[in-house]
C-alpha cells in the first residue's frame, strides 16, 4: 500500500530539484506582495511585523500589478500575497488577486481570517484563491474539556478577547464548507488549497501534535513553523531546541503510524523544507524588494527604478544567498541534508535574525547556519 500523502497547496509544491535548477538559472518561481494596510485588527505578541510599520512611500496599485507582471515574465508561477499588517484590510486586495487570476498564477492569500464573511470567501473561490489563515490550537467545541483552554491560549496569541477563538472556528468551518478542503489532482497528487498557519511557542506547543493531526485528516495544510524573534515579537515565547526535536520527532511517529509518507525532522517547518530563497522575492509595500519576510535585507528599490530582473542578475547579496550549498558557514556546511538538497541550512530568517541580534554583520547574517536546528552547535566558523 503507497503511503498517505500530507497534504500541500497547489500550485506551491515544487520539487526540490527545481528550486536550485531555477537558482542556477537566475529565475524567481515565486513572487512575495506585502500590500498597503491600516492598524493590524489583531495585536499578536510572535508577530514578525515592525510595530511602528511606515506607509509613507507605498505605491498605486496599477505599479503593483506591472511589477507582478514583471515576476511572471521572468517566471514566477506563484504569488503570495500579505500585508503590512493583515492584508484583508487593504483596499487594493482584490485588484491584487484579479490580476494575478488573469496572468494564471497560483495565489496565496496569507490572514487571520476574520474578516472572511461568505460573500468574500466565495469570491476567492472564484479567483482560484489559496488561504492560509492562522490558528494556534486545536480545532474544539464547548463539548469539549480543552475548549476554555484553547480559547485562552488563541486569545493571548491573537492578543484579543477570548471569543475570538470561535470567530477562528467559524471561518474555519466556512472555508471548508465552501470546498477549499477539497482534494485537487495536481500532477496525480491530491492537494489542498486550504492551509492552517501556526508559530510555536512555549504556550502551545503541548497542543500543536493534536492540531496537525485535525488537519491531516480534513485535508488542509499544516504550516507549523518555529518562532522568529523579529519585527514585535515579545519575550518569552521562544522554545528550546530540544523542545522543538521532540515535537518534530513526535508529529512524524504520528505521522508514520497512520500511514502517512515519511519525512525529516528539521527546522523551519514541520514535514516541510524552506527553498524559497531559492526562488523567491518579496515586495514590500513601498516597492522595496527583500529575499523573504524574514531577511530585512533591502536588495533594490522597484520604485527608484530597480528592476526585478535587474536585481537577479546585479545583486551580489542574492548570489550569495543562492549559492549556500557552497558559501554557508557553520554545521551545516557539513551536514548529509544540505548535500543532498533536502535542505537548504534551515530557516535563512532565523539565522539572519539571531546573527543580527549578537551584532554579526551582513555577511555572516546570509551565511550563518540555523541555530534553532538542534543539530547545530556552530553557527558561524
Amino acid at each position: 500500500m503507497k503511503p498517505r500523502k500530507i497534504p500541500k497547496f497547489k500550485g506551491f509544491c515544487s520539487r526540490s530539484e527545481e528550486h536550485f535548477v531555477a537558482a542556477g538559472e537566475n529565475r524567481i518561481l515565486r513572487l512575495g506582495i506585502q500590500l498597503d494596510t491600516p492598524r493590524c485588527n489583531w495585536n499578536c505578541p510572535y508577530c514578525y511585523a515592525e510595530p511602528e510599520n511606515s506607509r509613507d512611500d507605498n505605491v498605486p496599485v496599477e505599479q503593483i500589478k506591472e511589477w507582478i507582471s514583471e515576476g511572471k515574465r521572468l517566471g514566477v508561477t506563484a504569488v503570495t500575497v500579505n500585508g503590512t499588517f493583515e492584508p484583508t484590510t487593504s483596499k487594493d486586495l482584490w485588484k491584487v488577486l484579479e490580476h494575478c487570476q488573469d496572468l494564471y498564477l497560483n495565489t496565496l492569500l496569507v490572514t487571520n481570517g476574520i474578516l472572511l464573511n461568505e460573500q468574500r470567501i466565495w469570491r476567492l473561490m472564484d479567483l482560484e484563491t489559496c488561504v492560509l489563515m492562522k490558528l494556534n490550537v486545536p480545532i474544539s467545541d464547548k463539548s469539549e474539556a480543552q475548549y476554555g483552554e484553547y480559547r485562552a491560549i488563541q486569545a493571548f496569541m491573537s492578543g484579543k478577547e477570548p471569543q475570538t477563538y470561535d470567530v477562528i472556528m467559524d471561518r474555519l468551518m466556512r472555508l471548508v464548507e465552501a470546498g477549499f478542503a477539497r482534494p485537487m489532482i495536481e500532477e496525480g497528487v491530491e492537494k489542498t488549497r486550504l492551509g492552517v498557519e501556526s508559530v510555536i511557542t512555549k504556550q502551545n506547543i503541548a497542543h500543536l501534535p493534536r492540531l496537525v493531526r485535525q488537519l491531516r485528516e480534513k485535508n488542509i495544510y499544516a504550516h507549523i513553523e518555529v518562532l522568529k524573534e523579529q519585527g514585535g515579537c515579545q519575550p518569552g515565547m521562544q522554545t528550546t531546541r530540544a523542545e522543538l526535536e521532540r515535537l518534530f520527532n513526535r508529529i512524524l511517529e504520528e505521522d508514520l503510524r497512520e500511514g502517512y509518507e515519511g519525512w525529516v525532522p528539521k527546522p523551519p517547518y514541520i514535514a516541510g523544507t524552506c527553498y524559497q530563497n531559492l526562488v523567491r522575492l518579496n515586495i514590500k509595500a513601498d516597492g522595496k524588494v527583500t529575499p523573504c519576510p524574514g531577511i530585512e535585507l533591502i536588495l533594490g528599490d522597484l520604485k527608484r527604478g530597480d528592476t526585478l530582473k535587474g536585481i537577479l542578475e546585479g545583486s551580489e547579496e542574492l548570489r550569495i544567498i543562492r549559492n549556500l550549498k557552497d558559501l554557508v558557514e557553520g554545521d551545516c556546511k557539513e551536514c548529509a541534508y544540505l548535500a543532498d538538497g533536502s535542505c537548504y541550512a534551515g530557516c535563512r530568517g532565523t539565522a539572519f535574525q539571531e546573527m543580527k541580534r549578537q551584532g554579526h554583520g551582513l555577511k555572516r547574517r546570509m551565511v550563518a547556519s540555523d541555530p534553532s536546528c538542534w543539530r547545530v552547535s556552530r553557527a558561524i566558523d
